[in-house]
């Protein structure tokens, strides 16, 4: 062999040896497409949790939300119409002064539902100043009335319809007695 040849097998000999060397003082170097797919894990990691915290968010507000519906129904109509109860007051007919007055209770019921009757007078007209009155009628949600109210008399006998409303000021109605054309109304005490 001459010198030439094994020179050369000699330096491709170093060169395999070079390729095949371990360097153990370091830590292996990732291939870039591992730190890639590490850094990808990563972040998918973070949008998964931030996606189930806003999940958690959403289902908390959701659960307040129909907490504060069923409390809003609960307060609003709990066992019927909210101004349920029996209303003391005046009835008067009024023209140019008053034709009469008297004091009855007007019963509303949970589902809105009223009635009551009574006696308005005028005791220095004897039997002729009687008149006696009978309420029916409905409050709707917004508490406006809806009813009549019959009366009967020496000079009336008539149903007439009235109009009204209810509330935290309490109760009021309101009609017009044609044939004597005096109006009429009765309104609850505080």
């Amino acid at each position: 062999m001459n010198q030439f040849a094994l020179s050369a097998a000699l330096f491709s000999l170093a060169c395999q040896n070079e390729k095949t060397h371990i360097d153990t003082s370091s830590p292996p170097e990732q291939p870039a497409d591992a730190d890639a797919d590490a850094d990808a894990d990563t972040d998918a990691d973070a949008d998964a949790d931030a996606d189930a915290d806003a999940d958690a968010d959403a289902d908390t507000d959701a659960d307040a939300d129909a907490d504060a519906d069923a409390d809003a129904d609960a307060d609003a109509d709990p066992d019927g119409f909210v101004w349920a109860g029996d209303y003391t007051g005046t009835i008067q007919l009024i023209g140019a002064a008053s034709v009469c007055e008297g004091t009855l209770t007007i019963t509303v019921e949970a589902s809105g539902e009223f009635g009551g009757s009574g006696l308005c007078t005028e005791p220095s007209l004897g039997e002729f100043g009687e008149y006696t009155a009978a309420f029916s009628g409905t409050f709707n949600a917004d508490g406006e009335a809806a009813g009549s109210v019959s009366m009967s008399s020496f000079t009336v006998d008539g149903t007439y319809s009235l109009t009204g409303e209810i509330g935290s000021d309490g109760l009021t109605l309101e009609w017009f007695v044609d044939e004597i054309r005096i109006d009429g109304r009765f309104e609850s005490t505080p």
